[in-house]
């Protein structure tokens, strides 16, 4: 991401990367408008807050496991 202040965005193949999933299920999410994206000049673009945003979205929580029950015997 942008270690300086500036309003930077990033292809769908860098997004893609930076997310953790393919560029054509993130192109596809995009479309369908599942996921915030920008177009400038006429191209997909994910500025670092729509990447964020993507993320935390994905976000799921950690289950604490359950404890094993235990078999009752006949």
């Amino acid at each position: 991401m942008c270690d300086v202040e500036c309003p930077h965005t990033h292809s769908p193949e860098e997004a893609a990367k930076l997310v953790g999933i393919s560029v054509h299920t993130l192109r596809k999410r995009a479309g369908k408008r599942l996921v915030p994206s920008t177009k400038v000049a006429g191209r997909l673009r994910f500025s670092d807050d729509n990447i964020a945003q993507i993320i935390a979205a994905g976000h799921r929580p950690v289950i604490a496991k359950r404890p094993a029950r235990s078999r009752a015997r006949s």
